[in-house]
């Protein structure tokens, strides 16, 4: 139907109506006469229908049989169009070239999105992709696909599959990031444990290899506790010792504030804007020679979802100086408390804490935090050995 409606646009056609007569006559005569009508009505009074202005050239003598007299009330189609507008010959230019501009437009892609990445940043994705041809205003037809998933995939090694697909202007490439193996036990390389921390042995537990201390003893920081060289009376065995260790520490954080903070603050900052017309890059102004910090802003038009290759392109360059700035006492006291939180963390975050005492104190410049702490916590650590193998007395 659709199809049968653009014919009849292209090639034009002509509303009529017919008075008097008889109009059942007149319609089978113009269907004698292979006149072709349609949406055709009735009434008491008068007929109206459509026709092809071939066909109404054609129903003179049919509707002079039936005594119909028809009349044109509409003329459709894009002859009598071209016809009205035949002297604007600027309006008919303009109208063909915008549809050229469009037909070219619509061969051009305008639109990259990227979906299923997490580790690797879409900005080198895109990077790797305009080296590849696949960019803003480059012709659909100049990109092979194929090529570009592959590529990408020798580029990448984070990424494990890719499709890049292109439907209008717009192109998506989805992406499945390598999924890493975990990290795997080597149980066959030898090695002991180790005290990472001074302490008093609390409990000791060794599932391979032998323990060098019993509960109560006290040690240091690198001494064996539990040894992966097994002996017995007619050889040597070398084990990965593993195995639990617990003992009494005691810990010593301290957390240091100055109370002149050092850092930077913007000193000169200068804004460009840069028109973005179909791929093409108009600045409008001169961009920083000489500058610490660059970012940008980018605004396109759309329209129905789709971003259009029209918009402005914002840009900052920014310069820093140097400042320092005095600190108040309670400042520095909240600046040193958060960092010696993170410092207590990271020392004692699993440990379990049996005393602690806590003490601040205002110095010259600075406040300082200052904690002791008895814990009972893990200290057992791994050190992996080599065992030289010696050759045969005979060789």
């Amino acid at each position: 139907m659709l199809f049968i409606r653009l014919i009849r646009f292209f090639m034009g056609y002509v509303m009529f109506t017919a008075k008097g007569g008889f109009p059942e006559r007149f319609i089978n005569l113009c269907a004698n006469s292979m006149v072709p009508l349609w949406d055709v009505k009735c009434t008491s009074t008068e007929l109206r229908a459509c026709t092809t202005i071939k066909g109404y050239k054609s129903i003179r003598r049919p509707a002079r049989k039936s005594g119909m007299l028809p009349h044109i009330s509409n003329k459709k189609g894009l002859p009598f169009f071209l016809n009205r507008y035949r002297r604007r010959a600027g309006l008919l230019a303009g109208a063909a070239i915008a549809l050229v501009i469009i037909g070219l437009l619509s061969s051009m892609l305008w639109t990259i999105e990227i979906t299923g990445n997490e580790k690797v940043e879409n900005e080198e994705i895109l990077l790797v992709l305009e080296e590849l041809g696949v960019k803003k205003g480059v012709f659909k037809a100049s990109i092979d696909t194929t090529w570009v998933e592959e590529r990408l995939l020798e580029t990448f090694t984070e990424i494990s599959w890719s499709a890049l697909n292109i439907l209008g202007s717009k192109a998506t490439l989805e992406v499945r990031e390598r999924v890493e193996p975990p990290e795997m036990f080597d149980s066959s390389s030898p090695c002991n444990i180790i005290a990472s921390q001074d302490g008093e042995i609390v409990k000791i537990e060794a599932s391979s290899g032998n323990p060098a201390v019993q509960p109560g003893s006290a040690v240091v920081k690198g001494d064996l506790l539990i040894s992966g060289v097994l002996q017995s009376k007619y050889h040597v065995l070398y084990v990965h010792a593993k195995g639990t260790v617990l003992a009494q520490t005691k810990r010593q954080i301290e957390s240091r504030t100055e109370k002149q903070f050092s850092g930077q603050n913007i000193g000169e900052e200068k804004l460009r804007s840069t028109l973005y017309l179909f791929g093409i890059r108009i600045p409008l102004g001169k961009a920083a020679e000489e500058y610490d910090e660059y970012a940008n802003n980018e605004s396109f038009l759309v329209a129905a979802d789709t971003v259009l290759p029209i918009g402005v392109i914002r840009e900052r360059y920014s310069t820093f100086a140097a400042v320092s700035t005095p600190l108040s006492d309670d400042r520095a006291a909240l600046i040193s408390m958060a960092n010696y939180y993170y410092e207590y963390k990271e020392a004692l975050g699993d440990a379990e804490i049996l005393s602690s005492d806590l003490q601040m104190a205002q110095e010259a410049g600075a406040c300082v935090i200052k904690g002791s702490y008895r814990a009972e916590e893990s200290i057992g650590a791994e050190q992996p050995f080599e065992v030289e193998t010696r050759p045969n007395a005979g060789n």
